[in-house]
């Protein structure tokens, strides 16, 4: 069972050692160290374990070859009762040494097969001290107990010598004698048993040590190649980080400068953004002030367009007016003229009066008078209707002229009426002109705020790879110490990267 269990152990470890080269450097470093502490641990384990059964092995053989021992003595003891007995000499101890000799056997074959504790004396009282024994197994509990089974039938026949049940003649003591050296023979065979078994733990033990020295030496072996492998591979590792630790420092330094120019043009960038970006707010301010300015203007204009419209009417109504005065004039000058005419009538009928009244004589005396009183009369009607007249002519002549310098400020309000609209339309179109002006420089002020927030996000980008480029350079240089430490492993000697 043993040596199937080692061969297995082999025939794994057989499966291991194949799979080895492909393990990764972390397995092998841990097989390396967890094999030989595996080893380590079997081998004192299978030691412990063989010195420990073997502690019982020499307790046993001498407690079984004593009992080939007590065989004999047992015998002798019953030869001796039974001849005491023989010739009248026997008492009750004559048979007390057979009958403890055959206690002492029995309770060591119980203890040698079972377990248990033997007497290490010859007799068993107070003063008896015993061994500790394991039970048997495989083929020396076999053997003890084929050695159980003769004892039982021996020990029958000599209770019966002992106690005279049974005749003591020759057969019988010819029986006894047979049995006792059946007995004695299987009891020798079984000690055999037992010292084969004890020399294959000392076999064992052996076999464990070589199979452990073996695999110390396979480890051994394994610890060298590994190290010659993990030196190559650290060697080339080394190169590569060389080459690799030099590229990446340039590179940084390369990101660095970038960076630091991208960062210091971005920075100036930011800032003419930011001047635009003031200047375009001012610019939005004064177009605000241009677009109120418009509106009022436009307000004006609407205004001034509403009263040239109230004076068109009124100058319509004072044109009317001034027809109706002339036509008033006019209508009044006819009956001026009449009134002349019925003066002038009336001054000749007074003249005719003054004839008639001058012919009369002294009786028309009184006529005479009234028609000199008519005819003055008729004379200041006729002067003041020359003066109405003359007045009336002036008054229609200045009415002509009013109504011709009024259709003259008619033409001139059509003609401000015109331009009043003519002004408002440019005022609406400059107007709607300036509201897209604003809506354009608010959309480019947006441009201009997204840029500068994008340019102020660059510089910190630029901030960032500046800084992300200073800390690859102190990574490089780490690795760089890093490398030198594993140049310094391998023995190479070392050359810091520029």
């Amino acid at each position: 069972m043993h040596f199937q269990f080692w061969g297995d152990v082999l025939q794994h470890f057989e499966y291991y050692i194949g799979k080895f080269p492909a393990m990764k450097l972390q397995a092998r470093l841990l097989c390396l160290g967890l094999i030989p502490t595996l080893v380590i641990a079997c081998l004192i384990g299978s030691t412990v374990w063989v010195v420990n059964s073997q502690r019982f092995d020499g307790q046993n053989i001498n407690l079984a070859g004593r009992q080939r021992m007590l065989t004999q003595k047992m015998f002798k003891e019953l030869m001796i009762g039974l001849q005491n007995t023989k010739y009248g000499k026997a008492d009750e101890s004559t048979f007390k040494p057979t009958q403890m000799t055959m206690n002492v056997f029995d309770m060591t074959l119980t203890a040698l097969r079972d377990g248990g504790k033997a007497p290490k004396q010859f007799i068993i009282n107070d003063k008896t001290t015993y061994a500790q024994c394991p039970p048997a197994n495989g083929k020396v509990l076999d053997q003890l107990n084929e050695v159980t089974t003769l004892w039982q039938n021996a020990r029958k026949t000599m209770d019966g010598l002992i106690s005279g049940q049974v005749s003591a003649d020759s057969d019988t003591i010819k029986q006894a004698l047979a049995q006792n050296m059946t007995l004695l023979k299987n009891m020798n065979a079984a000690v055999g048993l037992m010292q084969q078994a004890a020399e294959s733990k000392t076999n064992m033990l052996m076999i464990v040590q070589m199979v452990g020295l073996v695999i110390g030496l396979i480890c051994v072996f394994m610890t060298f190649w590994v190290s010659i492998s993990l030196n190559r591979l650290l060697k080339q590792t080394v190169t590569t980080l060389t080459a690799r630790s030099s590229e990446v420092t340039q590179a940084a330094q390369q990101i660095s400068q970038t960076s630091q120019a991208l960062a210091s043009g971005a920075t100036e960038q930011a800032a003419s953004i930011e001047q635009i970006t003031a200047t375009l707010h001012e610019l939005t301010s004064r177009n605000v002030r241009n677009s109120d300015d418009l509106r009022q203007s436009r307000s004006h204009s609407q205004q001034t367009l509403t009263d040239v419209e109230d004076g068109n009417q009124a100058i319509g109504r004072l044109s009317q007016a001034m027809h109706q005065i002339k036509s008033s004039a006019d209508e009044t000058a006819g009956i001026i003229k009449t009134i002349e005419e019925i003066a002038f009538r009336t001054n000749l009928l007074a003249l005719n009066a003054a004839v008639e009244a001058a012919r009369a004589g002294e009786a028309g005396k009184g006529f005479a008078v009234v028609a000199d009183e008519v005819r003055s009369l008729a004379h200041r009607s006729s002067e003041a209707a020359k003066s109405t007249s003359n007045l009336i002519v002036e008054a229609v002549h200045n009415a002509e002229s009013g109504v011709q310098i009024n259709e003259e400020v008619v033409a001139s309000l059509s003609k401000l009426k015109d331009s009043a609209n003519q002004v408002s339309q440019i005022t609406e179109r400059v107007a709607s002109t300036d509201e897209d002006q604003k809506e354009a420089m608010s959309q480019v002020a947006k441009a201009i705020e997204q840029l500068n927030q994008l340019a102020q996000q660059n510089a910190a980008n630029s901030e960032e790879e500046a800084a992300v480029s200073e800390t690859l350079s102190t990574q490089a240089r780490d690795v760089d110490a890093v490398v030198c430490r594993l140049k310094s492993l391998v023995g190479e000697s070392h050359q810091s990267a520029a």
